[in-house]
């Protein structure tokens, strides 16, 4: 009888209604029957890390500008053009250089260093000081006001339609007008 229950649990456990040793464990702690119960499932795999935030602005930003600019009443119009370099402290504060000649009439250079103000998305607020050095060699200090907004045409390459203001310095009686556009790199 004793070889007959061996045999039997012997063949069950060749057929698998018996878990294998590897699937249970015996601590001690079972059904007091002796019996044995089925292994711990293991512990859940952790959640995995949430992704990084990835800021919607660059720190740095290379532009050319394409503009007309008219005096104050309007009477004459220029064609204006240059370029900017943007370097943003945070996503809200930048500081630059601007470099911009004037043809006909006008002729002139624009040195600024522009502080940048982005309250909004792509709206730039811009104040900046320089100087305007005219075709005669005189030079004039100059105060820039203007408004503008970036598109970001991809992850890198950017469009702005812009407005700016040149007020003169001491020497000068003309407010420029200048409506342009920026199209530009950041990285």
């Amino acid at each position: 009888m004793l070889r007959a229950l061996v045999a039997s649990l012997s063949l069950l456990l060749l057929v698998g209604v018996f878990p294998a040793s590897a699937d249970v464990i015996d601590d001690g702690g079972g059904p007091a029957d002796g019996s044995r119960r089925p292994a711990p499932a293991p512990p859940p795999a952790p959640a995995p890390a949430p992704a990084a935030v990835i800021d919607d602005w660059n720190r740095h930003h290379l532009s050319v500008y394409l503009s007309s600019a008219s005096t104050s009443d309007f009477d004459a119009s220029e064609f204006n053009g240059g370029g900017e370099y943007e370097f943003q402290f945070s996503k809200y504060v930048g500081i630059g250089a601007q470099v911009e000649g004037t043809t006909g009439n006008f002729r002139n250079m624009v040195a600024l260093v522009p502080i940048f103000i982005h309250p909004w998305k792509g709206l730039r607020l811009t104040v900046g000081g320089g100087a305007i050095l005219d075709e005669d060699n005189n030079s004039d200090g100059l105060l820039r006001v203007g408004i503008g907004y970036r598109f970001n045409l991809t992850d890198n390459i950017t469009f702005a339609p812009e407005y700016n203001a040149d007020l003169p310095g001491a020497n000068g009686d003309n407010v420029n007008h200048l409506f342009g556009i920026r199209l530009g790199y950041s990285f």
